[in-house]
C-alpha cells in the first residue's frame, strides 16, 4: 500500500440483507505514505515507520455504500517532533487508533486517539478544526491556514492542566494565538476564565493580554517574551486586585499566611529565561502594595514563596522578640487597618522602599534589603505605639498602680493640654539574619518623633 509491504486478508459477511467486505493487513506504514492521504495536513513533525494493523471495512445496502478505514499502531520506530505530552521518541510505545470515514464525509472527519487524548479532526475552507477531550485537555481549536494577527489560532478550552504540558523553549515558532480557558491548573493552583492573546513580533512573542479572574483574586497583564542575543527575556506588566486576598491565597494553596485583606497591587519588571522561570530570585523590577482590613497570621516556611516575600518581616518571630510586651495586639498575628509599600528587585536582593502599616496597634515602617538567594535581612523596623491605649499603658509599659496613674496622666492631663499622644515617640528595631530565626533587636527606646 503505498509502496508499504502489508500482508492482507478479506472476510466476508451478509447481515439483514447488507453485504460486509473487511480488508485487514498488518504490515510497517512509513510516514511518507500516511502524508500521501492528505488526512493530517502537514505531516513534517512525524518520521519513521511502524508496524500497523490497517482495516478497510466495505458496507453494501443497495445504492448506498459506506468504506471506513482503521488503523491501530504502537507507533514504535516513529518519531515526533512535538511538544510535550505528545513528544515522542522512536523507541517509545504509544498507542495510535485513526477513523476515518472514506464516504457520506464532507467534512472529511478523522476520529484520532493517542493515549488518553480523544481527537476529532476536521477541516474546513482550509482552516483545521480539532475537538479534544482527555484528563489534561478538554475543548476546540482552529488552526487557520495561514496565521495572522488578525486570524490567529483560536482555542476554547474548558479545562487545561499546564501542568502536562512543556512547549517549546523558543517563542518565535508559536503562531498568533487566541486562547480562552475556563478553568486551568498550573502547579498545584487553580485559575478561572484565564485568556491569552499573543502575536509574533520580530524578536519573538507580544502578549496583549494574560489574565484570568477567580472568586477573590484578578489579574490584568502584558508582557513580552523574546530572544535577544543568544539569551532569552520575559517582560511582565501585571495589575492584581482581590477583595479578600486571604482567602484567595488560601485557594491558592498558600493556607493561613493572611486573614482578609483588600488588595490593588501591580508587578512590572523582567527576568532571563521563559515565562515559566519566573521566580523572586531572578527577578528585576518592582511590586508596589496597597492592602487594607487585614491580618497578618503566624507565617510558615511552607508558605513558599509569597511566605517569603511577606517573610521580609517576620511577625512571628517579631511578636517573640519585642522588649516591650504587645501581645494584646500580637496574639494571633498583626491586624492592620492599611498596608502600603513596594518591594524592589535586583540580582537577588529585594529592598523594602518605606513598607508602611497602621492599624489599632500604631504604626510601623520598614525599610532595607533581603537576600532572597541567601534568605537573610538587613532592616530597620520603626514602631510607633498607639500611647494613648489604656491596655498598652497600664498592661505593658509600666504595670500594676503606676501603670494606671499613667494612663491617668495620658488620656487626661496631656490630651488636656493638646498633646497628642500618638506622636510622642517610637520605637526602633533592627532585623537581621535568616529568615526562619531572625535577630530582632532594640535600637532605641521612645525615640523622638520629628513633626
Amino acid at each position: 500500500m503505498n509502496q508499504d509491504n502489508f500482508n492482507f486478508r478479506i472476510f466476508t459477511t451478509k447481515q439483514n440483507n447488507i453485504l460486509e467486505y473487511t480488508l485487514q493487513g498488518i504490515g510497517n506504514i512509513s510516514t511518507k505514505s500516511l502524508k500521501k492521504t492528505n488526512l493530517f495536513g502537514n505531516l513534517d513533525y512525524l518520521d519513521g515507520n511502524a508496524l500497523s494493523n490497517l482495516s478497510l471495512k466495505f458496507m453494501n445496502s443497495g445504492d448506498n455504500t459506506n468504506v471506513v478505514m482503521i488503523l491501530k499502531s504502537d507507533m514504535k520506530g516513529m518519531s515526533l517532533d512535538l511538544f510535550e505530552p505528545f513528544a515522542k521518541r522512536a523507541d517509545d510505545k504509544k498507542n495510535l487508533f485513526v477513523k476515518y470515514n472514506i464516504t457520506n464525509n464532507k467534512k472529511r472527519y478523522v476520529d484520532i486517539t493517542y493515549e488518553d487524548y480523544d481527537m476529532r479532526l476536521y477541516y474546513q475552507k482550509g482552516d483545521a478544526y480539532l475537538n479534544v477531550s482527555s484528563p489534561s485537555l478538554q475543548g476546540s481549536i482552529i488552526i487557520p491556514a495561514e496565521t495572522t494577527r488578525e486570524n490567529r489560532l483560536y482555542a476554547k478550552l474548558q479545562y487545561f492542566n499546564m501542568n502536562d504540558f512543556q512547549g517549546s523553549a523558543d517563542p518565535s515558532i508559536y503562531p498568533h494565538m487566541e486562547i480562552s480557558i475556563n478553568r486551568a491548573r498550573i502547579g498545584n493552583s487553580i485559575f478561572n476564565n484565564m485568556k491569552l492573546s499573543s502575536f509574533k513580533s520580530r524578536d519573538g512573542m507580544t502578549l496583549d493580554q494574560l489574565s484570568f479572574q477567580n472568586k477573590n483574586l484578578s489579574m490584568n497583564a502584558s508582557g513580552k517574551w523574546v530572544n535577544t542575543s543568544g539569551n532569552q527575556i520575559t517582560f511582565f506588566d501585571g495589575n492584581f486586585s482581590s477583595s479578600n486576598f486571604g482567602e484567595s491565597l488560601n485557594e491558592l494553596g498558600y493556607r493561613d499566611i493572611i486573614k482578609r485583606g483588600k488588595l490593588n497591587s501591580r508587578m512590572i519588571g523582567q527576568w532571563k529565561g521563559s515565562p515559566d522561570l519566573f521566580s523572586l530570585e531572578n527577578f528585576a523590577g518592582s511590586i508596589t502594595v496597597s492592602m487594607t482590613d487585614g491580618e497578618f497570621l503566624q507565617i510558615q516556611k511552607e508558605t513558599k514563596v509569597i511566605g517569603q516575600l511577606l517573610g521580609l518581616f517576620s511577625i512571628a518571630s517579631l511578636q517573640k522578640r519585642l522588649s516591650l510586651d504587645f501581645s494584646d495586639f500580637f496574639s494571633s498575628g498583626l491586624s492592620f487597618d492599611k498596608m502600603d509599600g513596594e518591594f524592589l528587585f535586583e540580582k537577588s536582593i529585594a529592598s523594602v522602599n518605606n513598607l508602611n502599616l497602621s492599624g489599632t496597634f500604631g504604626e510601623m515602617n520598614i525599610s532595607g534589603t533581603s537576600n532572597i538567594k541567601q534568605q537573610t535581612h538587613d532592616q530597620k523596623l520603626t514602631y510607633i505605639p498607639d500611647l494613648s491605649s489604656m491596655s498598652l499603658i497600664s498592661g505593658t509599659l509600666l504595670g500594676g498602680p503606676i501603670g494606671a496613674v499613667a494612663s491617668i496622666f495620658y488620656d487626661k492631663v496631656l490630651k488636656e493640654i493638646g498633646i497628642d499622644t500618638n506622636e510622642l515617640a517610637a520605637v526602633e528595631y533592627t532585623i537581621k539574619g535568616s529568615w526562619k530565626n531572625p535577630e530582632i533587636n532594640l535600637v532605641e527606646t521612645f525615640k523622638p518623633i520629628k513633626n
